[in-house]
């Protein structure tokens, strides 16, 4: 917010790149289009993707169905609503923005939606082996991960990333990146930390720079590109009054054209069109198209029947690909007692947690901590447990950070993204030697069939990429 307590608003002047909002004018679109106009098209998933791709190719004129297997949209980002007291909201899935996240604020100045800043400025806590630090206090970190070596004592976690990310090429923050380019070999071959060991980093500083999550079957590659994109992002934020608004907006504007309730189930790709099978609550109905944008997760995907299959490549990835298995608990406190504390809410551990205040910048006395965590051993162990086990565990690993959520917890939610019927994962992620074996198929054509997602971005698991995926889905067809 600006001095005056008003929500702060992006405009168009705010986008780094002019090209960027060529690319996406309406009026660019309709003029590519203008001859074929009596084209149809099926989008699959009203996600931002499938929504923004639809929205394109609306515009420019062509005869868009867009189909969505949920009763609403917005995919992987969802707010809860009407669930916790005194009007708090909590977000289930995509949660914040970086300030350099363009096609992210063109449509937020779009659809007039504002933006609130994610997290205050000030201490968090860190958390290894039970040990607890706050992040302002030196003397606390130095007892909690005692084997740094002499020149990376004092430093911070971020500091930490900087030193080992010296010398770093710069083109690996490039959206256009090459990842089959053999040069990125060397960094997609070995995981994270074994990167980071290569580097010179010491265990213990490894450990501080994988708090909060579990990162050590990653290919280096995939952290470095994540990491060079969001170099030069300084501050983060959300949108004023939950994050679902953007989602609701752009499909307020496609009314007409969206049905919920439709799961695909068979998509028959023709040498001249695609023939699609979806089933509603009550019958299975049959559409034949121009083309298509299956705007929904490869782990979705692996449902539908696909006659004549996709090429070997494409259906390998379809196969193959790992989504991360987060899970999220929302927790509810009488107050907002870190702050008496002069602490932010933040937190990341190695349980791993990664925890922020979700009530920064509501109304009310009343706070609510995010906690996310995941990898497939946490899943294997949350699967059958009951709804009130998995709670208790989550406030066990936020315990870790904050023990006063014991005595101050009043309600709680629980978010299984790798359970959830539509999604089956969180987002996108690769192992080593999975960039380049699939990064360059996952997003290209097959014939009439177009694909879209944040898993064919480089943002993966970012707002940014489900939206660059669809207006880049839009252009394929457009300029074809």
């Amino acid at each position: 917010m600006d001095q005056r307590g008003a929500p702060f608003v992006w405009h168009r002047r705010h986008l780094l790149q002019a090209a960027g909002a060529l690319a996406l004018s309406p009026r660019f679109a309709r003029a590519a289009a203008a001859a074929k106009r009596a084209e149809s098209v099926l989008v699959v998933g009203a996600g931002l993707a499938g929504l923004a791709a639809a929205y394109r190719l609306r515009d420019a004129g062509y005869r868009v169905t867009l189909i969505e297997a949920r009763g609403d949209p917005g995919g992987r980002v969802r707010t809860l609503r009407n669930y916790f007291d005194d009007g708090i909201y909590g977000e289930l899935g995509a949660a914040r923005i970086a300030e350099t996240h363009e096609y992210v604020l063109h449509w937020l100045n779009e659809l007039d939606l504002g933006l609130i800043p994610f997290a205050p400025q000030g201490a968090s806590i860190q958390a290894i082996g039970g040990r607890r630090a706050r992040t302002d206090d030196e003397a606390q970190r130095a007892l909690m991960a005692p084997g740094l070596k002499r020149d990376e004592r004092g430093l911070s976690a971020a500091a930490l990333t900087v030193k080992y990310l010296a010398g770093v090429p710069e083109e690996l923050g490039s959206p256009d990146l090459d990842v089959s380019d053999p040069r990125w070999r060397p960094f997609d071959s070995v995981s994270w930390p074994q990167w980071l060991a290569s580097r010179g980093a010491s265990p213990a500083a490894i450990q501080i720079m994988s708090l909060g999550g579990d990162s050590s079957g990653f290919s280096a590659l995939f952290l470095l590109q994540q990491i060079m994109l969001h170099k030069d992002s300084r501050q983060y934020f959300k949108i004023d009054g939950g994050m679902d608004r953007l989602p609701r907006a752009m499909a307020a504007r496609l009314k007409d054209v969206i049905r919920f309730n439709c799961i695909l189930t068979r998509l028959e790709p023709g040498p001249s069109g695609v023939r699609a099978t979806f089933k509603t609550a009550d019958k299975s109905e049959t559409m034949t198209v121009d083309r298509a944008v299956l705007a929904l997760p490869f782990s979705m995907l692996r449902q539908v029947t696909i006659d004549p299959p996709f090429s070997s490549p494409k259906t390998g990835a379809i196969r193959t690909l790992t989504y991360f298995q987060a899970t999220r608990f929302l927790l509810q406190t009488r107050s907002r007692f870190w702050e008496r504390q002069r602490l932010t809410g933040g937190a990341r551990t190695d349980a791993p947690a990664d925890i922020w205040d979700m009530s920064y910048g509501q109304k009310g006395a009343r706070g609510l901590i995010s906690l996310t965590t995941g990898n497939s051993t946490i899943q294997q162990r949350l699967r059958p447990l009951p709804e009130t086990a998995r709670t208790r565990f989550g406030i066990s690993l936020a315990s870790e950070a904050f023990p006063e959520i014991e005595q101050e917890l009043q309600k709680s939610f629980v978010q299984s993204w790798a359970e959830d019927p539509f999604a089956r994962g969180a987002f996108t992620v690769f192992h080593p030697g999975e960039m380049a074996r699939f990064v360059p198929v996952i997003g290209r054509a097959e014939g009439w069939v177009h694909f879209a997602g944040e898993h064919t971005a480089p943002w993966n698991g970012w707002m940014e990429g489900a939206l660059q995926s669809g207006e880049r889905a839009a252009q394929e067809i457009l300029q074809t």
